[in-house]
């Protein structure tokens, strides 16, 4: 996740209230940075998100664990990294706002033939307090992913997540066209552009 200006300001570690979670944070510690950064004046906490395209607990692992019933997902008996960053979100510290964005490996058209999840990873973050920007911006899902094997550009697996309070401020959200930055062959997905009006969001207090 990258801005315009700004400075870091510390690293920040996520953690949950189930051990067996923060050690899955601890494990994969290279797909979850967190870190508090000043923009403008105003303090942001941020998470980028790589989630693995693999499994990160089985089902009979996940069975064994205390309160694995609350983190899994409802149609997936295994533990995916959409659930460590629902985790993620639903124990963030308050203060700063919080933006979670990154590589997701997640999408609705994904559970087109049979439940997988994506669609109820989408509604855990609203039901935390988030608003995916660029589905908020551009009114639907809006493809990232070039498929390496079709060459075709159909699923959104990249996401930003801006907690409630600052999707106020967002002024835009969008990613580049997709056959000309792809002909750049600097990745297979699209950046997330987003524009926010810092200056409207006053700086919480304590």
């Amino acid at each position: 996740m990258l801005f315009r200006s700004g400075d870091i300001v510390e690293g920040i570690r996520p953690e949950t209230r189930w051990p067996w979670v923060n050690e899955l944070f601890e494990k994969y510690a290279g797909s979850f940075v967190g870190a508090t950064v000043e923009v403008d004046g105003l303090k942001l906490n941020v998470l980028s998100s790589y989630v693995p395209a693999f499994r990160l607990m089985s089902r009979t692992e996940v069975a064994e664990q205390e309160g694995a019933e609350e983190v899994r997902l409802q149609h997936w008996p295994e533990v995916w990294g959409t659930e460590l960053v629902w985790a993620a979100a639903t124990h963030r510290a308050s203060g700063a706002p919080w933006i979670i964005g990154g590589d997701m490996n997640s999408c609705e058209t994904f559970d087109r033939t049979k439940p997988r999840g994506n669609r109820e990873f989408q509604e855990r973050m609203v039901a935390a307090g988030f608003t995916e920007a660029l589905r908020h911006a551009q009114g639907g899902i809006t493809p990232t992913f070039l498929n390496p094997r079709t060459k075709q550009v159909r699923n959104q697996i990249d996401h930003l997540f801006v907690e409630n309070p600052l999707i106020s401020s967002l002024l835009s959200c969008e990613v580049p066209d997709s056959q000309d930055f792809f002909d750049t062959g600097l990745s297979d997905h699209l950046p997330i552009i987003a524009e926010f009006d810092l200056g409207a969001i006053a700086e919480p207090s304590g």
